[in-house]
């Protein structure tokens, strides 16, 4: 419940212009490598591989605790909706001035009638998930909004890619700064 709260302020601020960027430099294949094991940690519960595809060095100037969250939303959401066995993939790309982030899982898909809905807050595509099976609780269905609303704030976007029985893709575009500095640790 405080998770819930707190990121429906965190939305409403957004909305109101009241959540700044906490820009910083950072190294964003990094970031890909950690919430790719943090989300492994989850994963090895239902004997769900993750495999990790950082990519190049790619320095990056952005909220990176935003970053963090909306890559472990994402990450979370494949984990929750592939079945044991299965395996959630994240690669980084960069080039041409951007980067792609791409999540892809083996679950079994979003109903096509869900996917013009899944970015929406409080939408769940499969009400019968709105507890785990362990009656724990699995989201409020703000993670995808909230991922949207980070990749959109730093002049990036988020899309569905592909979902289908053999599993969905997400991808995540976003901007690199123009200079070649390294960020500082």
């Amino acid at each position: 419940l405080t998770r819930i709260v707190e990121d429906m302020f965190m939305l409403a601020r957004a909305d109101s212009g009241q959540r700044p960027l906490d820009r910083r430099d950072f190294y964003l294949d990094e970031l890909v490598i950690e919430t790719g094991r943090a989300a492994g940690v989850l994963a090895a519960s239902k004997s769900i591989s993750i495999e990790i595809e950082p990519g190049d060095e790619t320095p990056f100037n952005g909220d990176e605790g935003l970053i963090r969250q909306m890559l472990l939303n994402l990450l979370d959401n494949s984990v929750k909706h592939t079945s044991d066995g299965g395996r959630v993939s994240v690669h980084l790309t960069s080039g041409d001035g951007s980067c792609e982030i791409t999540v892809s899982d083996t679950g079994a898909g979003i109903p096509p009638e869900a996917q013009p809905h899944i970015f929406e807050r409080f939408y769940r595509a499969d009400k019968s998930r709105s507890r785990g099976h362990n009656g724990d609780s699995s989201g409020a269905g703000l993670g995808l909004a909230i991922a949207r609303w980070v990749a959109e704030a730093h002049s990036g976007n988020l899309a569905l890619i592909r979902s289908d029985a053999g599993g969905s893709t997400f991808s995540i575009r976003l901007p690199l700064p123009r200079s070649n500095g390294t960020p500082r640790h």
